[in-house]
């Protein structure tokens, strides 16, 4: 499945990654079918699975102070490109930028053989897990599952509930939501495989070897509707804050 319409997907800059407040999920959309004797609730489906945002940075000052901090006016400018609904953005979650292994397990450090540091004084940073993997087996539309190759070896919860993973086809991000979500714990085995258990369903087929996306997972979303980001100035001082709904991209959206 290929997208309708290709369209500019504007990045939010990491410097406006930032919220006091925020909520990042997946939205299953069913048939509903209510017994008129029970009133008993038979869903058909899910029809169809998105992902919904809903951000509210911190209030901003109209202009930067003496570190260069982002102001209202830089997001006004970003949400005023997107032309409304019309427009692609791709943001991850600002909670869930990295797996929950990579929390438990990230910081070590160590040295080269030789005992020396790099260059700058830094040792080597180990114990998370690497920035991306790969597919190990074909995978097609719908499939609920995935097999990746390129873990730590013989390691138990490599990947865990709520993990999140961008699945990139010949490594290249797609201008549409590509993002999925780990509903079970998973366990590399002495070749660094695992079968990862996903939700929503995939969005196309995929080949081994296409990118699988651990730290800094993206998607690619569009505005709620056209009231979305309006920014409430105040005074004195001139701060503004905003807050925005986002709804995922679908490929044929």
């Amino acid at each position: 499945m290929t997208p309708s319409v290709f369209r500019t997907v504007w990045e939010v800059p990491r410097s406006m990654r930032a919220a006091v407040q925020s909520s990042f999920y997946l939205s299953s959309d069913a048939l509903n079918a209510a017994s008129p004797w029970t009133q008993e609730s038979s869903p058909y489906g899910p029809l169809v699975q998105y992902h919904i945002a809903e951000i509210n940075p911190p209030t901003l000052r109209s202009t930067p102070g003496f570190d260069g901090e982002v102001t209202w006016r830089d997001w006004q400018g970003f949400i005023t490109r997107l032309r409304g609904t019309s427009g692609l953005l791709r943001i991850v979650d600002y909670f869930r930028m990295r797996p929950r292994f990579d929390l438990l397990n990230a910081g070590a450090s160590a040295l080269w053989s030789d005992g020396d540091l790099w260059s700058d004084g830094k040792p080597w940073v180990i114990g998370a897990l690497p920035p991306f993997v790969t597919l190990a087996e074909n995978a097609k539309a719908g499939d609920d599952s995935i097999v990746m190759q390129g873990l730590p070896p013989n390691t138990p919860d490599v990947l865990n509930p709520s993990d999140l993973t961008e699945l990139r086809p010949g490594g290249i991000a797609t201008p549409y939501g590509n993002l999925y979500e780990c509903i079970h714990s998973g366990r590399a085995n002495a070749n660094g495989k695992t079968r990862v258990y996903i939700q929503p369903g995939l969005r196309q087929d995929f080949n081994a070897g296409d990118m699988c996306v651990l730290r800094y997972p993206t998607s690619v979303f569009r505005l709620a509707d056209k009231t979305q980001g309006i920014v409430t100035r105040t005074a004195p001082g001139g701060h503004g804050s905003l807050g925005f709904k986002l709804i995922e991209k679908m490929p044929n959206g």
